[in-house]
């Protein structure tokens, strides 16, 4: 359908054999979001699904990053703490798509924007 993009749906169904063997779950792919920030770009914090059936796994695609350039990655945990995770190159983290989460923009420092991939999964039932 319209928006398909085949490059990243064969990535994504990659990842998603890691993915289920770190959950233990069965799973198939529901969503592929882009993220591409610039600095001063904010975002607010948002939830990928309502369902606690689902999780993102967010990829931070730049090549190079140096922290000092912030992006970090920030999610709410289950008790209304904060967790923050630093932009590495080529890593990432996998969420609960249910919790609250957002990317920092880069900082004045950054002249780069901060790229990432969140693939988003449901769990099957079997």
């Amino acid at each position: 359908s319209l928006g398909d993009n085949i490059t990243f749906l064969n990535i994504g169904s990659k990842l998603k054999l890691h993915t289920q063997k770190i959950l233990q779950k069965k799973l198939e792919i529901k969503r592929v979001n882009t993220n591409i920030q610039f600095f001063g770009q904010h975002s607010s914090f948002h939830k990928d699904s309502i369902k606690k059936s689902a999780w993102t796994l967010i990829i931070f695609c730049n090549k190079i990053w140096d922290t000092n350039w912030g992006g970090e990655f920030v999610i709410q945990n289950n008790e209304g703490s904060y967790s923050y995770v630093p932009y590495i190159p080529n890593t990432g983290v996998l969420i609960p798509a249910w919790l609250e989460h957002q990317g920092l923009p880069p900082s004045r420092l950054c002249n780069s924007p901060r790229i990432s991939l969140a693939f988003t999964y449901r769990e099957i039932v079997v």
